[in-house]
């Protein structure tokens, strides 16, 4: 088995797959959180349906901001720290 180091990584290419995996993760919260609203206060009508909708749009997004910036900080933290104290090995 030979380990290679994982020396760096790409700070976009980091950012851009945590706001992916971020916003399929926020579309399925959005969609939870659009049935506690439709549940919670079925009186209100349209302004539930509204808020429903807009959990399910405006989740994904705002979990897919998070995690570009997240993904960013995280790798270039680890490329920091990385230099440092060396990187983490895999068997390729």
């Amino acid at each position: 088995m030979a380990f290679r180091e994982l020396k760096a990584i790409d700070v976009m290419s980091m950012a851009t797959l945590t706001a992916v995996i971020a916003a399929i993760w926020g579309f399925f919260m959005g969609i939870i959180a659009a049935m506690g609203v439709g549940s919670m206060m079925p009186a209100l009508g349209a302004a539930t349906i509204f808020g429903g909708f807009a959990a399910i749009i405006f989740t994904p997004i705002m979990a897919a901001i998070i995690g570009f910036v997240g993904g960013a900080i995280t790798a270039f933290i680890y490329n920091i720290v990385a230099q440092k104290v060396g990187g983490v090995k895999l068997d390729l």
